[in-house]
């Protein structure tokens, strides 16, 4: 089964999660237990189990949430959470050696991101954050091996700009991974890793509806653009590999909406 979520309304904050059993052809909603007004950014699946991450808006504000539902999407369930009270958005989820790994923006109004690692399945949480800017906000996990990258958009005071890291101690530190290639993608939106290349997505305008995707073969070190076939407007917010295949989820800008 794939799953996707996203916006159903251009003007609301209403939400919705669609299940297809036949590769994408055809979805139908399964948001039995979830809110309305609860964004999911990220999945995870762990054995039998999928967690769902995300922002829920309450009337004023966004708080961080986290959805389990153990019978493949058929309903949800809240888990409560403990030490994620102080996380406004749940931006993107992973999970390695028995740890649930969630980022997300600590402020409200200024750019202030942190990530937040569960051993409880997401029961409690305690920050880790060591090696990481507070201004770089994660938007994708992906576990390769012993390690985990985290890619996202840094905010340099002026506008964001795509940066790669990675830990290889469970999140207890993170280093930067020097990139060239990147220099154009002003966020890094969504990761995958498929056949020993490295694939993200993003933003290379800073004020248009302009979007790419760039590979590596070197683990982060260079890129290179890959988007035969994708239309400049297409911004892609999640990779899924499946098989041999890689597909790439996301929001077509066609000239109005």
């Amino acid at each position: 089964k794939f799953f996707i979520s996203g916006s159903i309304s251009n003007s609301t904050q209403n939400y919705s999660v669609f299940v297809s059993t036949n590769n994408g052809q055809s979805w139908t909603a399964s948001n039995s237990g979830l809110p309305n007004s609860f964004a999911i950014n990220d999945f995870e699946v762990v054995g039998s189990d999928i967690f769902a991450g995300g922002s829920f808006f309450n009337g004023t504000n966004f708080e961080a949430r986290l959805y389990k539902s153990s019978n493949d999407g058929a309903s949800w369930t809240q888990i409560t959470t403990t030490g994620l009270t102080s996380l406004y958005t749940g931006n993107a989820l992973a999970y390695q050696n028995n740890k649930i790994f969630i980022s997300g923006s600590i402020s409200n109004s200024t750019q202030n991101y942190s990530v937040f690692v569960s051993t409880n399945n997401g029961q409690s949480w305690t920050a880790s954050n060591s090696g990481l800017p507070n201004s770089f906000v994660i938007n994708d996990f992906e576990v390769v091996g012993s390690d985990i990258f985290a890619g996202g958009s840094f905010f340099n005071g002026t506008n964001f700009e795509a940066r790669l890291y990675k830990s290889s101690n469970d999140g207890a530190s993170w280093t930067q991974i020097t990139t060239t290639g990147l220099t154009s993608l002003y966020t890094g939106n969504a990761l995958a890793y498929h056949n020993n290349k490295f694939f993200i997505s993003g933003s290379i305008s800073n004020s248009t509806q302009n979007y790419s995707v760039f590979v590596s073969t070197n683990n982060g070190q260079s890129w290179t653009a890959s988007n035969s076939g994708l239309p400049n407007s297409f911004a892609i917010n999640d990779f899924e590999v499946v098989g041999s295949d890689i597909f790439a989820g996301g929001s077509f800008f066609n000239g109005t909406n």
